[in-house]
């Protein structure tokens, strides 16, 4: 090969080196590679993943305090209406209306395990009891009931013990939790408290 056809050649090379160079760069310029988009969308999806998993985290806890605060709020409740009553509990004498069922000279009368009943300072006849997981309360003997602790909590457990001779005393043993089938909400909370009467008996 003579001079000019190399000179020709080394021409026509540099031509489509140039072309190439150009061809890439402005494709490095304008555009991404298929593996820097491959990189981009797993980093964003680790980002939207970890997003929603901390999203549902501060749902969730916000629930549970909700729940928890709903718990307490009604062992609050229970507490105070039952411990005034009972405080204030008369002795069941002669003097009228006097309460079936409880002795003479008596303040509480066990009916069961779960069932407590007294004359209360006003001279009614008081049931507590347990009926369909709601803590229930009869100020007519009996006759008819009514709930103090809200649907969207349940009474698993109730237990009354009672101290008799001298301050009579009852001690209550509950379990509340949410009514909820989903345990992670139900947030069981368990109490005992002791409940001395005013009154003194022998």
């Amino acid at each position: 090969m003579d001079k000019k056809a190399k000179k020709q050649e080394s021409k026509k090379n540099k031509k489509v080196n140039v072309f190439f160079v150009f061809l890439f760069s402005g494709c490095s310029e304008k555009g991404f590679t298929l593996l820097e988009l491959i990189v981009a969308v797993g980093v964003f999806a680790i980002i939207a993943l970890s997003a929603t998993s901390i999203f549902q985290k501060v749902v969730e806890g916000q629930r549970r305090a909700i729940a928890a605060q709903n718990t307490q709020e009604s062992v609050r409740y229970v507490l105070e209406t039952i411990s005034k009553e009972i405080r204030n509990a008369k002795v069941n004498d002669d003097s009228l209306p006097s309460c079936s069922g409880i002795d003479a000279g008596k303040i509480f009368k066990l009916v069961s395990a779960s069932e407590l009943k007294f004359k209360n300072q006003y001279g009614s006849c008081v049931i507590y009891k347990i009926d369909s997981s709601a803590f229930k309360i009869s100020r007519d003997n009996g006759t008819s009931f009514m709930p103090i602790t809200p649907d969207n909590v349940q009474i698993s457990n109730l237990n009354f013990i009672l101290k008799n001779g001298g301050q009579n005393a009852v001690a209550v043993v509950m379990k509340i939790e949410n009514n909820t089938t989903d345990i992670r909400f139900k947030l069981p909370l368990e109490l005992q408290t002791t409940i001395s009467s005013r009154y003194y008996t022998e």
